[in-house]
């Protein structure tokens, strides 16, 4: 059989590799035909190592991403535990108006709230004094009630128990 021009053999070696389909071993090694193979497979198998590097990288991923909402653990309501004051009161605050408040008369004689509950029916906060309003300017807009051991501090917009106040020791 004669050798083929290289240029020619090369074309037609492309041809029965990419239209026919031809495998390898069924056609003739001859030098212009293994000059374009050669290099040819390796370019597939370098493609198909990146291919399987790429699908163990993503792979490794997905696994890595699923893993990590299992490792936080949920958490729980802030309002199973002690609802949090509306108002964040020093202590000296709260001494403020402690000692303005507490000689005033008491609305209630022994009501227990806490911070979120609507005020009870009957009770009628009072606006907070100005003394306390100069002083405490946070509390300048709410209202108050006076049972005989707290002050319970009134969110006007919605009528509920921002903060308590124990009379005597906090």
């Amino acid at each position: 059989m004669p050798e083929l021009d290289v240029r020619r053999g090369s074309a037609i070696s492309l041809e029965l590799f990419h239209y026919e389909k031809v495998q390898l071993n069924q056609v003739p090694p001859t030098r212009a035909i293994l000059t374009l193979v050669l290099p040819m497979r390796a370019i597939q198998e370098d493609s198909m190592r990146k291919a399987w590097i790429t699908a163990g990288l993503a792979l490794m991923l997905s696994c890595i991403g699923s893993a990590v909402p299992a490792q936080t653990t949920p958490q729980q309501p802030q309002d199973v535990l002690a609802p949090a004051p509306k108002l964040n009161l020093t202590l000296e605050q709260r001494h403020t108006i402690r000692e303005l408040v507490k000689d005033m008369k008491a609305d209630a004689a022994d009501v227990k709230t806490e911070i979120g509950d609507p005020i009870p029916q009957g009770i009628n906060p009072r606006p907070m004094p100005s003394d306390v309003a100069q002083k405490v300017p946070q509390v300048k807009s709410h209202r108050f009630f006076l049972t005989a051991q707290q002050i319970v501090i009134v969110d006007p917009k919605d009528n509920k128990v921002a903060d308590v106040i124990k009379l005597g020791t906090d």
